[in-house]
């Protein structure tokens, strides 16, 4: 979790940063307010750092993380807050979604969170966007539930390693 107040190249270098620490393919970047300002300033900071952006087409799924290449994601939030974590709520509550970690904000967030009544909930937010792109729920066809468990089990195996060796840190 890199939320807070940051100046836009502050944030740039900081998901930036963060795509090349934790292996990311990409970033999703909401444009609404911003335009495509967010988008050239992950292209300034990644240049800086000798690394490309592509933009992906809508509906096209992120690839596997390519060294040297930042995929972005630009989309316009058409729904409240309330109305875009329905589908990523509904993962969740199936099972289908879990929080790996220690992620206090976030969990406050998720389970306090009343449209209208409270704060405007940016890791939840940030966490639906999350959860669309993994569950494939932006594009047409429906989501592959088939996992490798190979796979699976290798993240698994990574992630234990990663918060073992973090003990003590924010992610």
């Amino acid at each position: 979790d890199l939320s807070g107040r940051h100046t836009p190249e502050q944030w740039g270098d900081l998901a930036v940063g963060a795509c090349v620490r934790y292996g990311a393919a990409g970033i999703v970047i909401e444009l609404s307010g911003s335009g495509t300002a967010l988008t050239a300033v992950v292209r300034s900071r990644a240049e800086k750092r000798d690394l490309a952006v592509r933009l992906l087409p809508k509906g096209q799924p992120f690839p596997r993380h390519t060294p040297g290449v930042i995929y972005v994601r630009e989309v316009f939030a058409t729904q409240g807050k309330h109305d875009r974590a329905a589908g990523p709520a509904s993962e969740t509550e199936r099972g289908r979604v879990h929080i790996v970690g220690h992620l206090p904000e976030l969990e406050l967030e998720m389970t306090t969170f009343e449209p209208g009544q409270s704060q405007s909930p940016n890791r939840l937010d940030a966490a639906a966007y999350v959860i669309t792109e993994l569950r494939g729920l932006n594009r047409d066809a429906p989501p592959d539930v088939r996992v490798d468990s190979a796979e699976a089990l290798a993240a698994h195996r990574e992630l234990s390693a990663r918060l073992r060796a973090g003990r003590g840190r924010r992610f």
